[in-house]
Formats: structure tokens, C-alpha cells, sequence
């Protein structure tokens, strides 16, 4: 039987807080200690100091989708299961995603890593928390065990 991953949100009253740079610091601790964290997902949304904490972080290739006429990135699921690090770090866990990608939500794509034994550090905005009284596959509420409410300058 396959120990169910781990899955810790960092929780954010507005975009630009610092959700983005708190997992990742994240995730650069973890690898720091000897941790296989991989990044699945991560949206800098052009800031240079998001995209300066991937740092030596381990990045898996975007999906590329095509839908009405236009090119898309999405989570490419299949390759973190294949890569199978310890921890993904997947950005934006309520992200809607392309049709194509064979789930709705990103969050559902993330369910599927946690079933396959991969622990996965996420962001989310606070509208998440009030829609989902419960984790991802869990009948628990979200937590402070399991997300984290950060603020902030997003420095």
C-alpha cells in the first residue's frame, strides 16, 4: 500500500502577498536537506525575484496544449508521476486548466500526485479556503496543519 503524500498550502489574502516565494523557499529548504523536490508548477507572473527563488530548483517541462486556436501551459502530470520526486511544488491550487488536460481543476490533478505517495506544497487565495471546507480528498477542514495564512510585501 502507497503512503498517501503530504499536501501543505500556503494561503494568501491577495495576489503579489508572497505565496509564491514562501513555497518555494519551501521547497529549496527541503531539497537543502537532501529532500527530491521537484517543481510541477510554478506561475512567476513576470516578477524577477519569483523567478529568482526557483533557483537550483529541478524544474519538470510544461504540457503544452492547444485549444481554439491558441497555445497553452499546463501541469504536465504525467511527467511528475513518472519523475516521482518526494515533493511537487505546484503552484495555484485552484487553477482552472485547459480542456484537454483531463482534469478540471488543477487541484484534482494534485489529488492524484498525493494518491501516488508525493507530497505536494501549493498556494492558494482566501476565496479557497471558504470554497473548500475541506482538504483535497480529505474530510478534514483545511487547517493550520495543512496551509499556512501568509502576508506581507511578497519580498
Amino acid at each position: 500500500m502507497v503512503r498517501r503524500g503530504q499536501l501543505r498550502v500556503y494561503l494568501g489574502g491577495a495576489p503579489g502577498v508572497g505565496k509564491t516565494f514562501r513555497m518555494l523557499d519551501e521547497g529549496t529548504r527541503r531539497s537543502a536537506r537532501g529532500t527530491d523536490v521537484m517543481v510541477a508548477f510554478v506561475e512567476t507572473h513576470g516578477r524577477e525575484h519569483t523567478a529568482e527563488r526557483l533557483g537550483e530548483l529541478p524544474v519538470i517541462p510544461r504540457k503544452k496544449i492547444a485549444y481554439r486556436g491558441t497555445e497553452f501551459e499546463e501541469m504536465d502530470l504525467d511527467a511528475v508521476l513518472a519523475r516521482h520526486p518526494q515533493v511537487a511544488v505546484v503552484d495555484e491550487l485552484a487553477h482552472t486548466n485547459i480542456p484537454g488536460t483531463g482534469y478540471a481543476k488543477r487541484w484534482h490533478a494534485i489529488e492524484v500526485l498525493l494518491e501516488a505517495g508525493i507530497d505536494v506544497i501549493s498556494t492558494g487565495g482566501l476565496p479557497l479556503s471558504i470554497a473548500l471546507p475541506a482538504a483535497p480528498g480529505s474530510s478534514a477542514p483545511v487547517s493550520a496543519s495543512t496551509a499556512e495564512l501568509i502576508g506581507g510585501s511578497g519580498t
